[in-house]
């Protein structure tokens, strides 16, 4: 991709730095994220210290990096999912008490789910989700989430 550095923004180059972690790679080195986002080391290395800075990654006493907490700070504030979730919560309770299973709240995008909240039981079946993780849905749900209403 030579080149292409320079007509991407520098937020769209943050960005892709910290789309490079999520749940099965929660802890990453500065040359795995290089080598997941495609860019070099060096800009790598620029990118982490300003995200560290603002504390939006954390660097780990093994020279990893993580996300920082300050994310989900940010991510709290909006009106959105924080008044979803509060809305939705009586009657994930509701539904939770009555199957004794795993009851999720989940926004559908176009071709996924962005999971918002799990209330789980002890007993239930094993459940893989992660409360701000992302599962593909099926084709045929996607096919529905992008038709005109």
């Amino acid at each position: 991709m030579p080149g292409a550095e320079q007509s991407e923004s520098v937020l769209a180059r943050h960005l892709r730095v910290l789309d490079a972690f999520n749940m099965d790679a929660a802890f990453l080195t500065l040359s795995q994220i290089a080598a997941r986002t495609q860019l070099p080391v060096s800009t790598v290395h620029r990118l982490i210290g300003i995200l560290e800075h603002e504390k939006l990654v954390e660097r780990m006493p093994d020279r990893s990096y993580r996300l920082g907490i300050r994310l989900w700070e940010l991510a709290s504030r909006t009106p959105g999912a924080l008044g979803l979730r509060e809305i939705a919560m009586p009657f994930m309770q509701w539904a939770h008490n009555q199957v004794r299973q795993h009851v999720q709240l989940g926004v559908m995008s176009e071709y996924d789910v962005l999971f918002l909240e799990r209330l789980s039981a002890r007993s239930a079946v094993v459940n893989a989700t992660v409360i701000g993780g992302r599962i593909p849905l099926p084709p045929q749900a996607a096919a529905m989430s992008s038709s005109p209403r």
